[in-house]
């Protein structure tokens, strides 16, 4: 039967004859389990889990697969630009981890990040912190008392690590319950010739704002 076909305009036509090729399509490959690419080196013997691939499903999902246990680059101007480290680390401007961040931004101006909102409403950007006491993505287990729900931390080079220059922390301030999350805001700054952040003030559940002190009862 046939298995390939090149046709008078000049298109390969794998694993079909009759689909139509428009919009400068030249290469067009389609089966019942969707279209797919695979590229492995010629020195191995081709396994599920060999080379790169490129697939489109027939449920419409599209992949790109990295099989073998290596990093996956994207460059333009022959240029690395990101790369998908083998542990699922997205790199942006730099080609190994630093730091214990899935995503890491490097750049050598001060601008590495922008979020923008163009929208004709009182609506602005937003950065969202989630936490659960589940160890199962995405399922809601209550936190409690004291947890931290996100934290922003400040680092500066000492001459061989980054350490904590300052810090904010979001934190459960009470029980929680069902529509019920009480939470404070703690502040911290690193005193002269310490490495780590100590509390200078936080701002209560009850809107109570406390300087050097965490534990001034409120009534």
């Amino acid at each position: 039967s046939e298995k390939l076909r090149i046709t008078s305009a000049g298109n390969l036509l794998l694993g079909t004859s009759t689909a139509a090729i428009s919009g400068g399509v030249g290469l067009l490959i389609a089966n019942a389990a969707g279209g797919r690419i695979k590229l492995c080196d010629s020195d191995l013997g081709v396994t599920a889990t060999d080379g790169f691939e490129l697939i489109a499903s027939d449920n419409g999902t599209a992949y790109v697969w990295n099989r073998e246990g290596t990093d996956l680059l994207f460059g333009t101007n022959n240029t690395e630009k990101v790369r998908i480290t083998s542990a699922g680390n997205l790199l942006v401007g730099k080609d190994s981890v630093y730091g214990s961040g899935l995503t890491q931004v490097h750049a050598t101006g001060q601008y590495t990040l922008d979020l923008a909102t163009w929208a004709a409403d009182a609506n602005g950007p937003t950065i969202d912190f989630y936490k659960s006491r589940s160890a199962t993505k995405g399922t809601m287990t209550v936190v409690q008392d004291d947890d931290v729900v996100g934290k922003l931390r400040f680092l500066g080079a000492d001459g061989a690590n980054g350490r904590t220059a300052a810090q904010i922390s979001a934190e459960v301030d009470g029980t929680p319950g069902t529509n019920d999350m009480p939470g404070r805001l703690v502040f911290g700054t690193t005193a002269d010739g310490a490495s780590s952040s100590t509390e200078r003030m936080r701002i209560t559940s009850g809107g109570h704002l406390l300087v050097g002190n965490t534990s001034t009862a409120f009534t």
